[in-house]
């Protein structure tokens, strides 16, 4: 009887200590409610898609029909060869709400060649959860992203097995990948 006592509180003990373990990883940024939603779009561009200076008012105001007051803090063209690709947009705005900090990013994806905006990723939650890129802003803003990569493309030192290329603006500078279909990265320069 007693070893069957004994194996009970021991199982108990076992049971509590697994669940105090659980519940001090998570902590209350854990339990706020987030939004994560995509949707379809077709929006025309009418601007130079290559020249952020140029496509970014535009682009703000698709953003801001989703969050008001984002800034733009990302841009990734994905080039798959010379006539085939997309651009992000990404957009961030923080808030603070009952003593939290809160995030809304907005992704806006633009097709280089059709000129078609045709998708928007919209996320909204705290700080801790949204991830995404930063609060920096995009620089480098005249520089046309078409002429970067097509005089860049050729100076990675290996091209071997790339699939397609992404260029980057983040932080102030423009980066070029070439990427395998698994988005890793073969090789990287940072571009002028």
């Amino acid at each position: 009887m007693r070893v069957v006592s004994s194996m009970k509180k021991s199982l108990f003990m076992l049971i509590m200590i697994i669940f105090s373990v659980l519940l001090t990883a998570c902590d209350d940024e854990d339990w706020v409610p987030h939004t994560s939603e995509s949707y379809d779009i077709s929006i025309p561009c009418e601007e130079n898609i290559f020249k952020i200076s140029e496509i970014e008012s535009e682009i703000s105001a698709i953003a801001d029909t989703y969050s008001e007051g984002t800034e733009l803090v990302y841009v990734r063209y994905k080039f798959e060869d010379d006539n085939k690709g997309y651009a992000m947009f990404g957009f961030r705005n923080e808030y603070e709400k009952n003593e939290r900090i809160y995030v809304a990013t907005v992704d806006i994806y633009v097709d280089l060649y059709e000129e078609t905006a045709y998708k928007v990723n919209y996320y909204e939650g705290t700080g801790k959860a949204s991830g995404g890129y930063g609060s920096n802003r995009v620089g480098n803003k005249n520089k046309d992203a078409y002429d970067i990569y097509i005089s860049n493309k050729d100076n990675l030192e290996t091209n071997e097995g790339i699939e397609y290329y992404y260029l980057i603006y983040m932080n102030g500078d423009i980066l070029l990948n070439g990427c395998r279909e698994d988005d890793s990265i073969i090789d990287g320069i940072e571009c002028e």
